[in-house]
C-alpha cells in the first residue's frame, strides 16, 4: 500500500514539475500554429516545411476561392516563385504546369507586387487566350485538387505536422 502512495506521488510530482516529458506525446504544430508563427516571425522567418504549407494551401485557396487567376489577384503570387519550388517539391506536376501556363501570361517574370499583377490583369480580354488559359487551368486543378491534397497531407505527416485544419 505504501509503495503505489509513494509511485502516486512520484508520479504526480514529476508531472507538475513537467519532468516526465519524455513520456509526453509531441505536440504537432497544425493550422492555426502555422499561422500563429507566420504572425510572429514573419513570412522569412519560417522553415522550408512550414512554407510549403504555407505556399501550397494558400495556392488550392485562391484557386477554390476564384480559380487560378485569384491566386495572382491576391496575395498568394507574392511568393509564385516560392509555390513553384513548393508545389515541385510535392511532385504536384498538374498544379506546377498549370500555375506556370497562367504565369506565363505576365510576359517574362511574374510581379511580385500585387498592384503589378493587377494592372496587367486588368488588361487582358474576357474572351481572349488570357481568359481561355485560365478557365481551362481551373477545370484541370479542380479535378486535380483532391491528388494535390493528398500529397500535402502525405508531406505534412512525414515532417511531423499535424495536417487536421480543424473546419
Amino acid at each position: 500500500m505504501k509503495v503505489v502512495r509513494v509511485q502516486q506521488c512520484v508520479l504526480m510530482l514529476c508531472l507538475v514539475a513537467g519532468g516526465c516529458r519524455d513520456s509526453e506525446p509531441a505536440v504537432r504544430m497544425n493550422w492555426d500554429g502555422l499561422w500563429d508563427k507566420y504572425h510572429a516571425v514573419g513570412y522569412e522567418g519560417m522553415e522550408p516545411p512550414e512554407l510549403l504549407w504555407l505556399n501550397t494551401r494558400a495556392f488550392i485557396d485562391s484557386v477554390n476561392n476564384g480559380g487560378v487567376v485569384s491566386f495572382f489577384y491576391n496575395s498568394g503570387a507574392d511568393h509564385y516563385s516560392d509555390t513553384i519550388v513548393a508545389l515541385s517539391e510535392l511532385k504536384a506536376t498538374v498544379a506546377v504546369e498549370k500555375l506556370r501556363a497562367v504565369g506565363d501570361l505576365f510576359g517574362s517574370k511574374v510581379p511580385s507586387d500585387l498592384g503589378g499583377r493587377n494592372d496587367i490583369i486588368n488588361s487582358w480580354d474576357n474572351q481572349g487566350r488570357e481568359a481561355k488559359v485560365c478557365d481551362s487551368s481551373d477545370s484541370e486543378l479542380y479535378d486535380y485538387f483532391p491528388e494535390l491534397e493528398k500529397l500535402l497531407e502525405a508531406y505534412l505527416i512525414s515532417h511531423d505536422f499535424d495536417p487536421d485544419y480543424g473546419f
